[in-house]
């Protein structure tokens, strides 16, 4: 799992349980989910918690296996009834973020058309600009540019040229969505900084 999405799950749980404690400004995942957290019920916390286990697993297994790393992930695409329908907005992040991480594990195994199948989902369930979604066209940009090196290396000129084309077009977008989320979200007033009216 990668750290801004641990430093989410871990600062929506912060502010479920009443820290009074400001998030470091650095913190910005942690500052983005206590400014806008509601109450989590139990179902919501333990699928954070069984999702940020989930990650941890993969990890360890990702050194021998990408394969049993993907296996490992893959039960948290199913969501239980219990969180509710429509699914919470942390829910949707979680499984979005889960099938890019699938999606960069199914680079490495060179398995192209199954990781450009789960970045397709994972983008359909985050539409809105936000940080899942441009990390949803960075592992898009990695595929493709993955797809690049292996037609190049098969002297495929023209399939390696349109790869490498929509490597650097996923990249640009990935690149505007994180910007327009910086600019949509400046860093919370550090402790004895006069605030701006």
């Amino acid at each position: 799992m990668n750290r801004l999405t641990l430093l989410l799950f871990c600062g929506v749980l912060a502010c479920q349980n009443g820290s009074k404690q400001a998030p470091a400004p650095r913190d910005r995942a942690t500052a983005l989910a206590c400014s806008t957290a509601l109450p989590l019920g139990p179902p919501l916390q333990a699928f954070l918690s069984r999702a940020r286990a989930a990650h941890h697993r993969a990890d360890l297994l990702e050194e021998d296996s990408a394969e049993q790393a993907v296996a490992a992930l893959l039960p948290m695409l199913d969501t239980p009834a219990e969180l509710g329908n429509p699914l919470p907005v942390e829910a949707l992040e979680v499984k979005a973020d889960t099938l890019a991480r699938i999606a960069e594990l199914e680079v490495q195994l060179a398995r192209f058309d199954a990781a450009a199948l789960h970045v397709e989902l994972g983008l359909r369930l985050v539409p809105d600009v936000n940080y899942y979604r441009g990390r949803l066209f960075e592992v898009l940009g990695l595929l493709e540019e993955a797809r690049h090196r292996a037609a190049k290396a098969k002297n495929d000129q023209n399939s390696a040229r349109l790869a490498k084309e929509r490597a650097l077009a996923a990249f640009e977008e990935g690149m505007k969505i994180q910007a327009e989320v910086i600019r949509r979200h400046p860093p919370a007033p550090t402790e004895g900084a006069p605030r701006s009216p």
